[in-house]
């Protein structure tokens, strides 16, 4: 669609006008006329251009945070089953990187599953066990493991496929050998939705899924498709090849974060995400998108509310996306 047929509603002219109000309109404008494409424009403070990579925008949000977030919101229902109300599995941890594990478990919880599950190896449940309370702990191996192995595959397995959710695989993983083969076995022998963050993505670089999440950092992001992503044009041009090889939904973080479906169409942040440029964010994310996944929300619409919902903490807090 060339730019001269670009079609803007009343609603899309109203944000618009808010829009020019707080940010320069001359960024909306050279963003409307390069995606050629009816957009729904929900942004403001967006510091750059929308670039000449031919990207589609599907949506750029921001604008109508409360709104958003009480669609966003889950509906816990009066007396359904705690197994009824979102299950979230977390798949994780290595030596000297538990933490990670425990803050993608604790936001998951936070953001409202009725039950999420912990699953490390068993040299280091000690350690997730004291730093966990409502969740429940899964230890795998012999006492001394600290990493997961092939051995591992057969009873992770069976735990993830007994009590059916969102499957977080990733947080403090490592990236020991036996661990890659154990994030590429588990993957390719288990049918449940995935979200892939962190250390897993190294597993899964040429497998392709029908029900998957990849948040990627640039540097991830970089090493999954053999591109260059230091402009964030490259990056999400990056993120669109990503997604489409692999059948997952891409949420490339960084500033701008952009949310990318398989068929390319995206989702862009109009607010900055800089505040979540700190160890452990990502962790958090990850849990976050996985709880929203879990109350039946597709992959994109989850990966959105999660990321308003880090937003709006950082509105009203020092420290947005508290992991507990």
């Amino acid at each position: 669609m060339s730019p001269d047929r670009f079609v803007c509603t009343s609603e899309q002219t109203q944000a618009i006008d808010q829009l020019s109000q707080t940010t320069d309109g001359h960024v909306v404008a050279r963003i409307l006329a390069r995606s050629g494409y009816p957009v729904t424009v929900q942004a403001w403070g967006l510091d750059v251009a929308w670039p000449e990579s031919g990207l589609i925008v599907d949506a750029l949000f921001g604008i109508g945070l409360s709104r958003d977030l009480d669609a966003a919101t889950p509906v816990v229902r009066n007396g359904a089953h705690k197994y009824e109300n979102g299950v979230v599995h977390v798949i994780g941890g290595s030596s000297g990187m538990t933490g990670a594990l425990v803050m993608a478990a604790n936001a998951a919880w936070r953001a409202g599953c009725g039950a999420v599950f912990a699953h490390t190896p068993q040299g280091l449940l000690p350690r997730i066990e004291a730093s966990l309370i409502q969740q429940v702990k899964l230890g795998y191996g012999a006492p001394n493991d600290t990493h997961f192995t092939l051995d591992h595959v057969a009873s992770v397995r069976a735990n993830l496929l007994a009590k059916p959710g969102i499957v977080v695989i990733g947080p403090g993983l490592g990236s020991h050998p036996a661990t890659i083969e154990f994030i590429q076995a588990l993957c390719t022998q288990t049918k449940t939705p995935w979200v892939i963050d962190a250390d897993a993505l190294a597993g899964v670089r040429d497998l392709v899924f029908t029900d998957a999440i990849f948040t990627p950092h640039s540097g991830e992001l970089a090493k999954m498709t053999g591109r260059d992503t230091d402009r964030w044009t490259d990056r999400l041009d990056a993120a669109r090849q990503l997604a489409a090889s692999s059948g997952a939904t891409v949420v490339s973080k960084g500033q701008p974060t952009a949310i990318i479906s398989p068929n390319g169409q995206a989702k862009i942040t109009g607010y900055s995400t800089k505040r979540f440029a700190r160890m452990g964010y990502g962790d958090v994310l990850a849990g976050t998108i996985a709880a929203f996944s879990s109350f039946e929300q597709d992959a994109a619409s989850a990966a959105h509310n999660a990321l308003l919902a880090g937003y709006a903490d950082s509105l009203t807090s020092n420290d947005p996306y508290l992991p507990s």
